[in-house]
C-alpha cells in the first residue's frame, strides 16, 4: 500500500469531536428494562406456576394456559403493532407497551380466579406483542419528494 492511500481515508466520525456517551447511557438503561420486563412478564411464570395454581384451586395445565394463550395474543397482535414504528415512529409505542405491561403486573397481583387470570394474561399478551428493542431501532421511511433513498421494502422498517 502506497502512503498516499494511508492518508486517503476519512476520519472517523467526519472530523468531529467525539460525542459525550449519552447514546450509551440510553442504551444501557434499554439493557436493563429489556432484561427487567422479559423476567417479569415471561420467567418469573414459572416461579409462580405452583403457588398460583395452589391458591387458584386449579390445575397446572389451566394456569399454563394462560401464558400460552398471552404468546397466541402477542403474536396476533404483533403485525399490527409492527407498522406503527413505521408510520410513527417508536418512542409512544414503547411508552404504552410499558404502562401496559406494568399495569397488567400490578393486576396480576390481585388475580383471584382462573378467568381474572386469564384475562390480565390476555393484557400481557398485547404488552409482549411491543417489543421494546425493535421498536426502538426502527428506522423511519425516508423515501418520497427530494429524497434519494427508495422505500423499504413492502412498506416495513426490517427490524424483523
Amino acid at each position: 500500500m502506497s502512503a498516499t492511500a494511508g492518508t486517503a481515508a476519512p476520519k472517523t466520525g467526519g472530523g468531529r469531536q467525539p460525542r459525550s456517551g449519552h447514546g450509551w447511557w440510553m442504551v444501557a438503561a434499554l439493557a436493563v428494562t429489556q432484561t427487567i420486563g422479559y423476567g417479569v412478564l415471561y420467567y418469573a411464570f414459572s416461579v409462580f406456576l405452583t403457588p398460583m395454581a395452589r391458591d387458584l384451586n386449579a390445575s397446572g395445565t389451566q394456569i399454563a394456559a394462560a401464558l400460552t394463550g398471552s404468546i397466541l395474543i402477542a403474536a396476533l397482535c404483533a403485525p399490527l403493532v409492527g407498522r406503527r414504528p413505521d408510520a410513527h415512529g417508536g418512542r409512544g409505542l414503547m411508552t404504552a407497551g410499558s404502562v401496559l405491561g406494568t399495569g397488567a403486573v400490578l393486576a396480576w397481583s390481585r388475580v383471584d380466579s382462573l378467568p381474572q387470570l386469564y384475562a390480565v394474561f390476555a393484557v400481557i399478551g398485547i404488552a409482549c406483542s411491543i417489543p421494546p428493542a425493535p421498536t426502538a431501532k426502527a428506522p423511519r421511511p425516508k423515501s418520497g419528494p427530494g429524497s434519494s433513498e427508495p422505500p423499504p421494502a413492502g412498506g416495513r422498517s426490517g427490524y424483523w
